[in-house]
């Protein structure tokens, strides 16, 4: 699959910075009006990178809402019994740092990271998706190693994959895959045919 990925993510990086901020703020469009969005009050979120569609002028409206937004932490010294992936909790005065594959990131604190099954709602980058509620990520694995950990009697978050549309691709879906409740592009809403 990496020549799906690296198709998948020129197409995206060719974007002009214009089409790019259209994107945004129709992506804010889709997502404010969604009662189910709306309802949820600790959303993850993750800072756009390599041309991915940006869900920054959400996440200051969710802040300007009161609602707790957490971006994603790559764990690198990752043991067998921690996540993969931790979210941080996230504010406007927040400092961000590159990490290892420069994306940027709040520094870890354990007494304030929060688990991905403990979020209401997490709105997750893809660089492919298709019509059945699957994506095709950057390849490493952090968003299904993490979703696929439920919390026994805890209800699961609502997954939000978002993306640009031109990214619908045909991929081979992995037994490991997690699959979305909703996929948002700039264009619609797509709820999957099969979950």
């Amino acid at each position: 699959m990496p020549s799906i990925r690296y198709s998948l993510r020129k197409q995206r990086r060719a974007l002009t910075q214009q089409a790019q901020s259209t994107a945004a703020d129709a992506l804010y469009q889709q997502l404010i009006e969604q009662t189910w969005f709306q309802r949820a009050s600790h959303i993850g979120f993750y800072w756009p990178t390599d041309g991915e569609i940006s869900p920054l002028a959400t996440l200051n409206w969710c802040l300007d809402n009161n609602k707790n937004c957490y971006l994603p932490i790559m764990n690198e010294n990752r043991q067998a019994d921690t996540p993969a992936l931790f979210f941080q909790p996230y504010q406007a005065s927040t400092k961000l740092n590159p990490n290892r594959v420069e994306i940027l990131e709040p520094s870890l604190s354990e007494a304030s990271a929060v688990e991905a099954m403990h979020l209401h709602l997490i709105i997750i980058p893809m660089v492919g998706f298709n019509r059945k509620g699957f994506r095709l990520g950057m390849g490493g694995g952090y968003y299904d190693r993490v979703l696929a950990q439920q919390v026994p009697g805890q209800p699961k978050p609502l997954l939000v994959g978002v993306s640009h549309s031109c990214q619908e691709s045909q991929f081979p879906v992995q037994p490991w895959d997690v699959g979305m409740d909703f996929i948002v592009t700039e264009l619609e809403i797509i709820t999957p045919q099969v979950n």
